[in-house]
């Protein structure tokens, strides 16, 4: 496997960690897989794009508000379809409705566009940087996506573990009625964390927009895989699932470089899940035997 393999792999999956963070932080906090998250990234996406490039707004403003739409938007679908599964504990309703929602987005979004990819362009780095040592030219958002992965993953774990945000953030996903009853403020930190989500989600979705183009489906692949490695390593290990992102990038990058083993590179998000699901089973059913 030569550098350039290794270095294109990385690049690719570092513009999935806005998303990874913000969807095992919003997991863990409701306890169940929220696949519709990223989908609100999805929409701030398609606003920065229509301000930005039909309505001509500036491409800084074009940024912000999509952003800030994709937070009221995830705290507003949170409020209305699914704080009442996470107080009474129903993920399994919460997964269904999910997968629901990502549905009629990406239904939407397809009659809304007729299906075309959008591409972004006065709403994008304009620069390309040739990196000698690498072997690999960067775009401006290549180089966007590996500062932001940089900084927001041991930003976001360094808040989760070591703030009293944090701290509070664990108890209320530990158990939200014993948080209540000790005073926190359940409500708040409810909406704080989905206004998080969706604003982590529509960096990822804007970056990957800007190297890839917009079009409906374009964020079920990277949901499925980092749902994937959430299940397989766990919601509350943000460090973990950024960095096993990365790695699968890099596999994902070695199988396509070969002719023999490129189809199967869209199956290993499928494939990881597959197994974590098994073991994961398999571990739970070995435990309950030992204690019976």
């Amino acid at each position: 496997m030569n550098i350039e393999i290794i270095v294109g792999g990385l690049i690719g999956a570092t513009y999935l960690v806005p998303i990874s963070l913000a969807f095992c932080i919003a997991s863990a906090h409701g306890k169940y897989l929220p696949l519709w998250l990223p989908y609100t990234g999805l929409l701030g996406a398609y606003v920065s794009y229509e301000l930005a490039e039909v309505m001509r707004v500036g491409p800084i403003w074009a940024f912000t508000i999509g952003i800030a739409t994709a937070a009221g938007t995830a705290v507003i679908v949170h409020t209305g379809l699914f704080h009442g599964h996470v107080e009474r504990a129903e993920p399994y309703q919460a997964l269904l409705r999910a997968i629901g929602i990502t549905v009629f987005v990406e239904a939407g979004l397809g009659w809304a566009t007729r299906g075309y990819a959008l591409s972004y362009n006065r709403l994008k780095f304009p620069d390309a940087f040739y990196f000698r040592m690498l072997g690999e030219t960067l775009t401006g958002a290549d180089l966007a996506a590996v500062l932001s992965a940089a900084l927001l993953a041991p930003l976001v774990v360094i808040v989760m573990k070591e703030t009293w945000l944090g701290l509070m953030f664990r108890s209320v996903a530990s158990n939200r009625n014993l948080a209540r009853d000790y005073g926190l403020p359940v409500r708040q930190l409810d909406l704080a964390v989905l206004a998080l989500g969706g604003a982590l989600s529509a960096l990822g979705a804007i970056m990957f927009g800007m190297k890839y183009d917009l079009w409906p489906q374009m964020i079920a692949q990277p949901t499925i895989k980092v749902a994937a490695v959430a299940v397989a390593f766990g919601n509350d290990r943000l460090g973990t699932v950024a960095a096993a992102l990365l790695m699968i990038g890099i596999l994902e990058a070695a199988t396509q470089a070969s002719s023999h083993t490129a189809p199967l590179a869209s199956a290993i998000g499928y494939l990881i899940l597959i197994v974590a699901v098994l073991v994961r089973h398999a571990a739970s059913t070995l435990l309950r035997r030992r204690l019976t």
